[in-house]
């Protein structure tokens, strides 16, 4: 359980991090930085469940290091576009999502070898639908990306950079709603 707490944190680190990267000034993206800190806020709330449980059932909290997450948003930082960096980090945190759900599906499947019934019903209960209905989310708002995407050469006109950054607009001001 403690290694799952280092991966919701981790998780938190790096959605903070795109946070704020689409808050400065000069990508001024806020509907996306808000969703991202918002994500960021939901990790860190999780690795304080699961923190509360361990305390709870009496166990000892064995906190790890959290490694940097530069590698992930190095990739989001380096795009031209802002539909680009926006298509990027979203792409991004499904992986993040994908990896922090299989780790809580390995440790459900620990808790079920071990007769553990009320951990394996805690994970359902509060973290296994959440996880769902998060890469739903994300993959929802991937597609409404990838619909600005379509159709473009890697080589850019104009008309379709202005076009992809009408779309982000668009989406950004969904997400500030």
């Amino acid at each position: 359980m403690n290694t799952q707490i280092r991966d919701e944190l981790e998780a938190s680190y790096f959605y903070q991090d795109l946070g704020f990267h689409f808050a400065r000034v000069d990508v001024a993206l806020h509907g996306f930085a808000k969703f991202f800190r918002k994500a960021s806020d939901e990790e860190r709330q999780h690795a304080e469940k699961l923190m509360t449980y361990i305390n709870k059932r009496g166990g000892k909290i064995h906190l790890h290091e959290i490694r940097k997450q530069t590698a992930k948003t190095k990739d989001v930082y380096n795009k031209k576009t802002s539909l680009e960096q926006a298509f990027h980090a979203v792409k991004t945190s499904i992986d993040v999502e994908k990896d922090v759900n299989t780790a809580l599906l390995n440790l459900h499947v620990t808790a079920d070898k071990q007769a553990d019934f009320h951990l394996s019903d805690y994970l359902d209960n509060e973290f296994l639908t959440e996880q769902v209905d998060s890469l739903k989310e994300l993959g929802d708002l991937l597609t409404k990306l990838r619909r600005f995407k379509e159709d473009k050469t890697d080589k850019m006109d104009k008309t379709a950079s202005t076009i992809g950054g009408i779309g982000v607009h668009m989406i950004d001001q969904e997400l500030l709603k």
